[in-house]
């Protein structure tokens, strides 16, 4: 057993405890630290791609074309998250910013927790509606 395989294997073995620690930093990091909370947040995206994309390559290592299986899938992934956080994040800003100066002239004082739940509404829907779509598109 080589060194790679065997840090390979500690990695995957203690992927979720590191993707748990992560989240907990980035949420941790929004009370204490928000300039640190881009970062973390990124590394927690980037390792959450990572973990997909073993995954994939778990799931069909053993089929019968496993080389196009597993770039198609991967692929299917990497559009799905562009899409999302393209259209998540336009849409979510836009929804967030009328939302929250809407509420802002009627009640003062609550523009901006109704913009943000406006805003998280709006993506979370978006990226339902492009998980949807992009099933629809790959067959899966």
């Amino acid at each position: 057993m080589s060194f790679a395989f065997w840090s390979f294997a500690m990695f995957k073995k203690y992927l979720p405890l590191l993707s748990g620690f992560l989240l907990f930093a980035t949420l941790f990091s929004l009370w204490l630290y928000p300039s640190a909370t881009s970062a973390l947040g990124i590394t927690f995206l980037l390792l959450t791609l990572f973990k997909s994309i073993l995954s994939a390559i778990e799931k069909h290592k053993t089929s019968e074309n496993p080389r196009q299986k597993i770039i198609r899938e991967v692929a299917r992934m990497l559009l799905t998250l562009m899409l999302v956080l393209v259209l998540g994040g336009v849409v979510g800003l836009l929804a967030g910013k009328y939302a929250g100066a809407y509420v802002e002239v009627r009640w003062q004082g609550f523009g901006m927790a109704a913009g943000l739940a406006s805003a998280i509404i709006v993506s979370f829907a978006i990226g339902y509606m492009v998980r949807w779509g992009v099933g629809k598109l790959g067959g899966g």
